[in-house]
């Protein structure tokens, strides 16, 4: 039975990709420097290219517009760093109130660097708008850094058309895409960068993707043997990189496929269902069913603590989020995304984030439900 619940804060390894991986080429090769030389070097950078190939194919676009980095961090530092540090003090970027960390805390940085950080708030629906972005654009406006996939109520922003609006105004547009690889369409198309991580998909830590295209011009933020075009040094994890090129191709076209995502669906609305029969009154759903990812379910309950919840249900052997991984160690226990969407303030505290893993199904979930709505009673009759 699976008990994971927390495919958000990290997919588990795709340990058959691993495998293939370490029979398929020799140690020497997965493992060698790509700078070198000498045979083992050359075929080493040989299977390192193979990779950016690979996941050019999966994303359709030019193999040139890939570059690895050691995770989306580390790719949204480098977008945004990288870019409005080509600019004077005072020029602006636009972003939004419900961004990952990984953004909000890069653009304090630039902040302090005397940079202009506008933040446009979520609508009524929990999402962000191509019309509210617009009313902060002026002049100085350089970038525009919307996720496509909020992390913790997997509600998908329309960024294609963002874009188009940003690109009117003549300004670059970079999205956050690290949430949701397989279950929404990605068109990179209109977008001039994009981060990605490859944990989130079944690639092993330590492994990420800046996709930016080749009129984009960035100041990299690490010095050294001139790696990745410049852009990144640090001799570069063929074996990381190549088995992060696997995932996201079988992540893409095998692990959330149609039937999959169908599944996974059902089993959502039918645990909010049995939700709502168990006390509507005690339960909001934070997650829009129209416009989220299929697997993500942010769900808040009245008036408990939602880390006594989690201690609960870990005790069962089952794993969710009490918020996004990268929220849990800030001393503010209640997270500023539920906060931005206006949950009820009775509510607040008592959060919780299901993520369903495509390993998971029915049955799992339902399995999982009953769990819940058992450890919920015991926490209000407790009261």
């Amino acid at each position: 039975m699976n008990k994971y619940f927390d495919y958000a804060a990290t997919a588990l390894p795709n340990i058959e990709v691993i495998k293939r991986l370490l029979e398929l080429y020799p140690k020497e090769y997965l493992f060698g420097n790509p700078s070198s030389n000498h045979n083992n070097g050359i075929n080493a950078k040989v299977l390192l290219e193979n990779a950016r190939k690979l996941i050019a194919e999966s994303f359709k676009c030019q193999s040139s517009e890939i570059y690895f980095t050691s995770g989306g961090s580390e790719s949204d530092n480098i977008a945004l760093k990288g870019y409005m540090t080509q600019f004077p003090k005072g020029s602006e970027l636009i972003t939004s109130t419900i961004e990952h960390p990984a953004i909000l805390n890069t653009c304090k940085e630039l902040e302090q660097m005397g940079y202009v950080i506008k933040y446009v708030s979520p609508d009524i629906r929990n999402t962000i708008t191509a019309f509210n972005i617009e009313k902060l654009i002026t002049d100085k406006t350089k970038l525009v850094s919307i996720m496509a996939v909020n992390n913790e109520t997997g509600l998908i922003n329309p960024i294609n058309e963002i874009a188009d609006i940003i690109h009117e105004h003549g300004i670059v547009f970079h999205s956050d895409m690290v949430q949701g690889v397989g279950l929404y369409n990605i068109d990179l198309s209109n977008i001039d960068m994009a981060s990605f991580s490859g944990h989130k998909f079944g690639a092993i830590k330590g492994t990420g993707i800046l996709y930016k295209k080749e009129n984009i011009t960035l100041n990299p933020l690490i010095q050294g043997g001139g790696q990745e075009k410049g852009l990144r040094a640090g001799t570069e994890n063929v074996f990381g990189n190549l088995d992060m090129a696997f995932c996201l191709k079988e992540t893409l076209i095998n692990k959330w496929n149609i039937d999959k995502r169908v599944e996974i669906r059902r089993s959502i609305i039918e645990l909010i269902g049995k939700l709502y029969d168990w006390d509507r009154n005690k339960v909001r759903i934070l997650s829009f069913p129209m416009n989220r990812i299929d697997n993500c379910l942010l769900v808040a309950f009245k008036d408990i603590d939602s880390r006594t919840l989690q201690l609960l249900l870990d005790q069962e052997g089952y794993c969710v989020s009490v918020g996004s991984a990268c929220h849990s160690n800030s001393k503010d226990t209640i997270s500023y995304v539920v906060k931005a969407i206006d949950t009820p303030e009775e509510f607040q505290s008592g959060v919780i984030r299901i993520t369903v893993p495509p390993e998971a199904n029915i049955e799992d979930v339902r399995a999982f439900s009953r769990v819940l709505i058992s450890k919920l009673n015991y926490l209000y009759e407790s009261e």
